[in-house]
């Protein structure tokens, strides 16, 4: 398959590494909020006592108070509602350090130059993973926006060395914040390909073994027995005999086949399929009103052995699939492997009636209520 061919992450646009990764982006900014929030909350504790303490800072015990509130709500936020997007709550974050750094640097230590901003303007573009041209914009936005102070309650001589340190920390953070943003970007969308590659089989084009129990685990979490009401489990017929026969390459081709068919099948119908190990496959059919999956397992019959694919150890002469099917009661008690046991005694079944045919799962065990044969 084409994207699995070499590096592509350093080849994506920003925009694109973006909307690849969302969720982990989301989940880097939700613990970078939760660690600079708790961290900055605490060191606040600790100004609060220490402007209770020392005269000269009694002055800026009301700021330390309401900062230290501020960013305890902002911690709260970030733990107890899922739903609320980190990366605004880091801004809100950066914002009232920006509005601490002004009130320090120009009323508590005017005559000397505010260490506090130039760590804020070298940590906000580093700390958010967010699009270049929006950090960007914030970040110099709110440095020209404390520089306007400091030009005004500050020394002629020591505004313009602050200004000087000022734009040169942003540069480096701004350098520094791009190199960081696209490293993590990349580390995620290369982490992305490797799932993919693992969830998609590269021999058929079909979703993997591992994707078929990852479907399972999430669908049990969200009670996912209304989606899915059929499965199924497919075995092309003969196949060890036939990869002896006409050697393991010849074999790789005709499931290569098997899996395009299969593809065209899941473009036309609701179904998934998945490559669940050798020449075996599993099938589940979602939930629609409209389909009928014995219908669609007749069809797969039908398009596998209209392919024509020479089996001389088959009675008929080519390749064919046997298919066992199990339909799912909405039963909260319902469990996946459960599903997989019926379509595979299914399968087991239309096996031994002679093959190239489809079997439907019935509870009491007896398997048999409808089957199909092509000629």
């Amino acid at each position: 398959m084409g994207i699995f061919k070499g590096n592509r992450a350093s080849q994506r646009s920003e925009q694109e590494l973006f909307r690849n990764n969302k969720e982990d982006v989301t989940t880097l900014n939700s613990k970078v909020l939760v660690a600079i929030s708790g961290v900055l909350t605490l060191v606040f504790l600790i100004l609060i006592v220490i402007a209770m303490i020392v005269p000269s800072y009694h002055m800026m015990l009301i700021p330390y108070v309401v900062i230290t509130a501020l960013l305890g709500l902002m911690f709260f936020i970030s733990k107890m509602f899922k739903g609320v997007q980190p990366v605004f709550l880091l801004y809100t974050v950066f914002i009232m350090l920006f509005a601490y750094s002004i009130t320090t640097s120009c009323f508590v230590i005017s005559n000397e130059i505010c260490v506090t901003v130039v760590l804020v303007i070298m940590m906000m573009p580093i700390f958010i993973l967010d699009k270049s041209a929006r950090v960007n914009a914030t970040v110099i936005c709110l440095t020209g926006i404390y520089l306007i102070p400091v030009m005004i309650f500050k020394s002629e001589l020591l505004a313009l060395d602050e200004l000087v340190d000022t734009i040169i920390v942003l540069l480096i953070g701004l350098i520094l914040g791009g190199f960081f943003r696209q490293m993590r970007l990349e580390n995620f969308e290369l982490r992305r390909l490797g799932d993919l590659r693992e969830m998609i089989d590269q021999l058929t084009g079909l979703f993997s073994r591992r994707k078929l129990f990852n479907t399972f685990k999430e669908a049990e979490n969200i009670n996912s027995e209304q989606r899915y009401y059929a499965a199924a489990m497919i075995d092309v017929d003969h196949f060890k005999s036939y990869n002896d026969t006409y050697g393991h390459q010849v074999g790789d081709k005709c499931l290569e086949e098997i899996g395009r068919c299969f593809r065209k099948a899941a473009k036309k119908y609701p179904v998934t399929f998945y490559r669940y190990g050798g020449e075996e496959f599993a099938v589940l059919f979602e939930r629609d009103g409209k389909t009928d999956p014995f219908s669609i397992c007749r069809e797969l019959n039908e398009n596998v052995s209209s392919l024509r694919i020479e089996n001389g150890d088959n009675e008929v002469g080519r390749v064919t699939i046997s298919i066992g099917l199990t339909f799912i009661g909405i039963d909260e008690e319902t469990k996946f492997e459960r599903w997989i046991y019926q379509a595979d005694s299914a399968l087991y079944s239309a096996k031994a009636k002679g093959r190239n045919r489809t079997v439907i799962y019935e509870d009491d065990g007896r398997q048999i209520r409808m089957s199909f044969r092509t000629r």
